[in-house]
C-alpha cells in the first residue's frame, strides 16, 4: 500500500489497497457521529443514509460485496461532532481533478493501464455527488471555483486519452445519466442514461413512467442511450424502447414467460432502427398520469409511433397526428397493441397528419404503430 497526498488539503491518497486499518485523527467535541449511505443491489432499501453514534476506540467496518462498491455499503462516510468534523472517501474524492498535478498523475496512470492491457474501451463511473466537497473547498470569496476548475480538469484527461488514443472509446457513467451534458456527450457515450432503469415498477417506483419522460427530454439531442425493462409487458418494454436496452427479467422463476419475452425483445430489434431518425416528441414529459404519453421517431420514408395510456388516463381514444410525412404518398401502417395484436391498413398521409384516431381499452397499456412509405 502507497499513501500521498495529491491536493493541498490534509488527505491522503491510498493506490494498492486490498484492506487498510486507518488510525483517523477525530474531533475532540462528543458526541461523534458516524453518517453514510447504505446500498445494495436493487431494491427499496437501496441509497438511504443512516447515523451512528461513535466513541473514540471504536471500530467501524465498511466493505463492499459482489466486487461493486455501491453495494452493502459506500466506501465513503464522515464522522462528526458538534463544531468540527471529517470526511473520509475510499477510492472516491469529490476534488481532486480540480488539481493540475493531480489530473496529470491520473491521465499518466490510466494512460499506462490502456497502453500496456491494449485496452480499446475505457469505462468511467462517478457514483458520488461532489457538490458538498466543492463547496468546502471554496473560499467565500469563490464560490463555484472548484467546480470549474474540477470539470476543466476532467475535460483535459479525457481530450488527452482521445489524443494518444485515437481508437478508444469512452463509456461515461455517473450514477446513471448524472453527467449528460455536451461536453461529455462530445468526448464520451453513455451506456446508461439513469438508475431509475435499477428498479422494477413498484407503488414507489413508476419506472415505465420516469423511462417514457427520459426517452421525451433526452431523444431531442442524443441518439444513443439505453434503461431497462424488468417487465416482458409491452407496456413497459415499449417505456425503456431505445437505442439499447438491458432485459432485467427473472429467468429463474418458473413463473417466468420466456415466449413473451421473445415476442417483446423482438419488436423492440425490429424497431429500434427508428432512433436515428428524426424525433418528434407529441406529448409534455411530465408526472402527470392522467393523460396520454406519445413520440414518434422517423422518416418521410417510414418510422414508429409509441403511444401510451398512462395508468389514471381516463380516455380511451386519443387523436394522434403525425409529423414528416410525405404528404402526397399512402403509408402501410402496423399498429400493434398491448398483447401484440397487430393490424395493417393502408391510410393517406393526410389523414396520418390530420389526426388519427387510436384506442386503448385500459389504463396501462400501449400501442406502437410502425408506418412504411407505399
Amino acid at each position: 500500500m502507497t499513501a500521498t497526498n495529491h491536493s493541498d488539503e490534509p488527505s491522503r491518497f491510498l493506490t494498492e489497497l486490498d484492506i487498510a486499518y486507518l488510525g483517523i485523527p477525530l474531533p475532540p467535541q462528543e458526541p461523534l457521529i458516524h453518517k453514510g449511505i447504505l446500498g445494495d443491489s436493487c431494491t427499496g432499501e437501496s441509497f438511504l443514509p443512516f447515523t451512528n453514534n461513535v466513541e473514540i476506540g471504536d471500530s467501524i467496518s465498511i466493505r463492499p460485496k459482489n466486487g461493486k462498491s455501491s453495494q452493502g455499503a459506500f466506501p465513503f462516510f464522515d464522522i462528526c461532532g458538534s463544531h468540527d468534523g471529517l470526511i473520509c472517501g475510499i477510492g472516491w474524492s469529490g476534488t481532486w481533478l480540480s488539481n493540475p498535478e493531480a489530473v496529470d498523475w491520473i491521465t499518466e496512470l490510466v494512460a499506462g493501464f490502456i497502453e500496456e492491457s491494449r485496452i480499446d474501451i475505457y469505462r468511467q463511473d462517478f457514483n458520488l455527488y461532489p457538490d458538498t466537497y466543492w463547496a468546502k473547498k471554496d473560499s467565500a470569496d469563490r464560490k463555484g471555483i472548484t467546480e470549474i476548475k474540477y470539470m476543466e480538469g476532467l475535460y483535459r484527461f479525457w481530450d488527452i486519452l482521445l489524443e494518444r488514443f485515437p481508437h478508444l472509446l469512452i463509456d461515461n457513467c455517473a450514477s446513471g445519466g448524472n453527467r449528460i451534458d455536451l461536453e461529455s456527450c462530445a468526448r464520451s457515450v453513455f451506456c446508461w442514461r439513469s438508475d431509475t432503469g435499477c428498479y422494477p415498477v413498484s407503488e414507489s417506483m413508476k419506472t415505465a413512467l420516469w423511462n417514457q419522460n427520459q426517452n421525451l427530454a433526452l431523444s431531442g439531442y442524443i441518439v444513443y442511450h439505453a434503461i431497462a425493462s424488468w417487465d416482458p409487458s409491452a407496456y413497459d418494454m415499449r417505456s425503456a424502447m431505445s437505442n439499447g436496452l438491458a432485459g432485467s427479467f427473472d429467468v429463474r422463476s418458473p413463473a417466468c414467460d420466456f415466449e413473451r419475452i421473445h415476442v417483446a425483445l423482438a419488436e423492440c430489434e425490429r424497431l429500434r432502427k427508428y432512433w436515428e431518425e428524426d424525433f418528434y416528441p407529441l406529448s409534455e414529459a411530465d408526472l402527470r398520469e392522467d393523460h396520454w404519453s406519445m413520440c414518434q421517431f422517423g422518416s418521410q420514408d417510414s418510422g414508429v409511433l409509441l403511444a401510451f395510456r398512462r395508468e389514471k388516463d381516463r380516455e380511451e381514444r386519443h387523436t394522434i397526428a403525425l409529423q414528416g410525412l410525405d404528404m402526397d404518398s399512402d403509408y402501410l401502417v402496423r399498429i400493434s397493441d398491448e398483447e401484440h395484436h397487430m393490424v395493417e391498413r393502408i391510410v393517406s398521409a393526410g389523414s396520418l397528419a390530420a389526426g388519427y384516431a387510436f384506442e386503448l381499452k385500459r389504463p396501462g397499456s400501449s400501442l406502437a404503430m410502425e408506418y412504411i412509405r407505399q
